[in-house]
């Protein structure tokens, strides 16, 4: 058997949404705290909300900066949801973030707006997320980025990975992207990305973004990482209604629900119908695979012709490396079975092709003492010409006469297909008739 690589279509990438801490069913992955937290660099958008730690387990704070450093190294974003104990648990938090906000506690004060620093706009997500922001009991004085500088530096003692520009490392910069503000003008959450600079100030890698957002109030933090999941998908987040809501009554509903109910039973049978009809449709489209496919669709093509024909018992060969397919001859006493090479090309067929349908005759004659009809079916220029196209029909001198002289059959799966197209008109065409074309072909079979 021979096989062609076609046509490879990619889909666009889709970005791969993560949460820690969190659940939404339209993030590509949710991880509870007390789970063991996987590599989480291998996200494009990380949501950690911070607010669901559980106060009696043990948090892999380390792993997780690690992690954390990698993904914002890779330019990806992370969005880190503060809880309203942020400020109260700043040591813990300098354990598990690469880059800590200075909070300094304050008195409830009304959220007010977002400032986009780098004339950009702000992100939808950022929008949609401040609408269950109310109040924020902390401000943000500025992010320290001591530990990310740490890993970065040359001249440091500590192991991190090394990256090529590492040696020409001068410098950190960090620029803030956007801050949401309270009515005192204060940061309730900032967005910070880095430049590592060598010492021309040259910009040697620019880090992706990591940023920091005030705790919701309106809604539950498990809600507001729903809000962000599908800000992120482009979704409109929905609040579910409570339960005892649907039962409270509504004059006409019940009329409303029962013409529902009847127009979706009509709808039901509709369905029905329509997939009847489509897989009617696809078991008829199926033969067109006879005028462009190779390997094994061609070969299935041929056996549910061949079926319709009506040759039920058409069959595989001994094995996949040997001939394609078997029919009984049942109008001759001298060939037991047909035996079939399918083979299509983008060109022509070759002797060599045609040779290995002869050596399964032989092989049979040799090995299981049968006299069977070699029956040779090519799909020439299988992609370029059309079911019309004298191509299709015409072979090279030498195959003729090596047809002819070991009584080979040659039917062009082209002719196969007229002749599935000519019983699906409902014209007669009978097995009798077929297998006398077969056997007679000189060497070129044509069925109808």
């Amino acid at each position: 058997m021979d096989y062609t690589i076609g046509r490879v279509i990619l889909s666009e990438r889709i970005e791969k949404i993560w949460v820690i801490g969190g659940k939404a069913p339209n993030a590509d992955k949710s991880i509870p705290w007390q789970e063991n937290i996987p590599n989480i660099a291998n996200s494009d958008k990380l949501i950690i909300d911070l607010s669901t730690i559980p106060s009696n387990i043990s948090i892999p704070k380390y792993e997780i900066r690690d992690y954390l450093r990698y993904l914002i190294m890779a330019g990806k974003v992370i969005y880190v949801i503060l809880s309203p104990t942020s400020a109260e648990n700043a040591s813990d938090l300098s354990d598990m973030l690469p880059v800590l906000p200075g909070l300094i506690e304050v008195k409830p004060c009304d959220f007010d707006s977002i400032n986009p620093l780098d004339a950009q706009k702000v992100p939808n997500e950022i929008v949609e997320y401040c609408n269950y922001v109310e109040h924020c009991a902390f401000f943000m004085d500025q992010i320290d980025f001591r530990y990310l500088w740490n890993c970065l530096d040359p001249k440091s003692q500590w192991k991190a990975e090394k990256y090529p520009f590492s040696p020409q490392i001068n410098s950190l910069e960090q620029s803030y992207t956007l801050e949401i503000l309270n009515v005192s003008r204060q940061s309730i959450g900032l967005a910070s990305k880095y430049k590592i600079l060598d010492r021309e100030g040259g910009i040697l890698h620019e880090t992706g973004q990591i940023i920091f957002l005030p705790p919701p109030t309106r809604i539950t933090s498990t809600e507001t990482v729903e809000v962000l999941v599908n800000s992120l998908r482009g979704m409109e987040f929905k609040e579910e209604e409570p339960d005892w809501v649907s039962k409270v009554d509504l004059p006409g509903i019940a009329e409303l629900n029962r013409h529902i109910h009847e127009e979706n039973k009509i709808v039901e049978e509709t369905t029905r119908k329509i997939q009847k009809l489509n897989k009617e449709k696809a078991q008829t489209e199926k033969y067109r695979k006879l005028l462009w496919t190779n390997d094994k669709p061609l070969e299935d093509a041929v056996k549910d012709a061949f079926i319709l024909l009506g040759f039920e018992e058409v069959r595989g060969g001994r094995s996949r490396e040997l001939e394609d397919c078997v029919i009984d001859l049942k109008t001759t006493g001298e060939f037991v079975h047909g035996i079939m090479e399918v083979k299509g090309r983008e060109k022509r067929t070759s002797l060599d092709d045609m040779n290995q349908c002869f050596k399964w005759v032989n092989q049979y004659r040799v090995k299981e003492k049968k006299k069977v009809k070699g029956i040779f079916l090519p799909n020439q220029f299988r992609r370029t010409e059309t079911l019309d196209s004298k191509k299709r029909l015409t072979f090279e001198p030498n195959e003729i006469e090596f047809a002819q002289d070991f009584k080979i059959c040659v039917l062009p799966t082209s002719e196969l297909f007229k002749a599935v197209v000519h019983i699906l008109k409902g014209n007669k065409l009978s097995r009798n008739e077929i297998e006398k074309r077969i056997l007679e072909a000189n060497p070129i079979c044509k069925l109808v």
